[in-house]
């Protein structure tokens, strides 16, 4: 009896492991490349708003300025949000937020103050 091509399971694999058409690997985080999508901004409004229900620090969503996503049994959602203090001094926070959508779970994995940028090297 004739055995197959070792090529084409292999082959299969490749595919398996690349999503879509952008080439990236399921599992693997990759830049939102449009913020300003309705969609976006609406998860970085839920994350600020499920994050004061636990800490009632009374932060106010302005923002999402940048964000990463990953391809899992949903979607995971790393993002870069603006909001306010009761003081109104505004401050940068990382929102890491699990959605599957079609069966309606959503949850706020993590929610931190944004690192702050390294300081640029002085001049000698």
């Amino acid at each position: 009896m004739a055995t197959g091509s070792p090529v084409l399971p292999l082959l299969l694999l490749l595919a398996l492991a690349v999503g879509g058409s952008s080439g990236q690997l399921v599992g693997g985080w990759s830049q939102i490349k449009d913020v300003s999508d309705p969609h976006i901004q609406e998860l970085g409004g839920w994350a600020v708003r499920q994050h004061v229900s636990l800490a009632g620090d009374g932060l106010r969503f302005r923002r999402v300025t940048s964000g990463e996503q990953q391809v899992v049994s949903g979607m995971n959602y790393r993002l870069v949000v603006v909001a306010s203090g009761p003081g109104g001094k505004s401050a940068s926070y990382v929102a890491v937020v699990y959605e599957q959508s079609w069966t309606n779970t959503r949850q706020l994995t993590s929610f931190q103050p944004a690192p702050s940028p390294a300081p640029a090297p002085s001049p000698n």
